[in-house]
């Protein structure tokens, strides 16, 4: 291979790793642990520890207008971290702004946490699973 052919094949292989970032928008998505006593919630470099004893309600609808994000992340795919909306206020976000529905997590402290998982079924299915387990633990 010569010079430019190498330079050719760098070019386009940058603009690969380029275009799928733009697509993706850099996030790796969300994940989600289910522990014996809390929920953690992880996105990007963002991890949240929820004790399912500090929970006061869970609650399934459609995601709200999101706001202004304070501390975090805010593309296509992802948004996550500290956010402040007129719904809640000042809150916790982690959800793929395309999907259209979400679960809202109330905390007794006042706190609230917005999330989704991958879609819409799998988001109500993951708020039926929630509730469940939550009921199993009171």
């Amino acid at each position: 291979m010569n010079s430019k052919q190498k330079n050719l094949t760098l070019i386009i292989l940058i603009l690969v790793l380029v275009l799928f970032y733009v697509f993706t928008g850099g996030s790796v998505g969300i994940s989600l642990d289910f522990g014996e006593n809390e929920l953690t919630i992880s996105a990007s470099d963002y991890d949240w520890v929820i004790p399912y004893d500090e929970i006061e309600s869970l609650e399934l609808t459609d995601l709200p207008e999101l706001g202004t994000v304070i501390d975090g992340i805010n593309n296509r795919t992802l948004c996550c971290g500290t956010w402040e909306n007129e719904t809640f206020g000042e809150y916790t976000l982690c959800a793929d702004p395309r999907i259209e529905t979400c679960i809202v997590i109330r905390m007794k402290s006042g706190g609230v946490y917005v999330l989704n998982y991958e879609n819409s079924d799998s988001t109500k299915q993951l708020h039926q699973m929630f509730t469940d387990l939550l009921r199993s633990k009171s």
